[in-house]
């Protein structure tokens, strides 16, 4: 866990390989996402960009999800004001004895009839120029993404609910 003022320190799980963790071993372990006891601790400043094609404003910012024992994932986020109601989160999944589960995943997210609907993205279709994520590991595919299903929407969506900037946004689409 981090503590405040301090740098955040990433683990790297050794025995589980980016890749051929889902087919080759058992898949990791993952700590209770609970909403009560969840807690979107944002880093920095939100940083505003223009859309490349609508020249609307971007908003990018990331953060920590945690409980009160573990860390569940990292996570970075985009809004962007020119395409109502959609955002994309990439986010890196940590597993029940707080060590990074290598790779990052790409959700794209829309909001439609008061209820947000959600989407793996594959990594070509999830390029964030100047967004450098390697440390966190490769991206991961759709299909080695859902290895996960479960675990990572309950955190797509615990973050969704508590990340303030982000959820003051899809709150107001609704």
């Amino acid at each position: 866990m981090r503590l405040a003022g301090q740098c955040r320190c990433v683990r790297l799980a050794s025995n589980v390989r980016p890749h051929t963790h889902a087919r080759s071993m058992h898949p990791p372990s993952f700590p209770n996402v609970s909403f009560s006891a969840t807690v979107a601790e944002p880093e920095g400043d939100e940083i505003q960009t223009s859309c490349s094609c609508c020249g609307r404003s971007i908003y990018w910012g990331h953060g920590w999800l945690t409980s009160k024992e573990n860390s569940l994932a990292a996570y970075w986020y985009s809004w962007s004001t020119g395409h109502s109601g959609r955002f994309v989160l990439k986010l890196a999944l940590f597993d029940e004895q707080d060590v990074l589960v290598p790779g990052v995943i790409s959700i794209a997210a829309r909001i439609e009839q008061q209820a947000i609907h959600y989407s793996v993205v594959e990594p070509k279709e999830a390029i964030w120029s100047g967004l450098d994520l390697n440390r966190f590991g490769p991206a991961m595919s759709c299909a080695e993404a859902l290895c996960y299903q479960k675990h990572l929407f309950a955190v797509v969506d615990a973050i969704a609910a508590s990340e303030g900037r982000l959820s003051s946004r899809i709150l107001s689409e609704a």
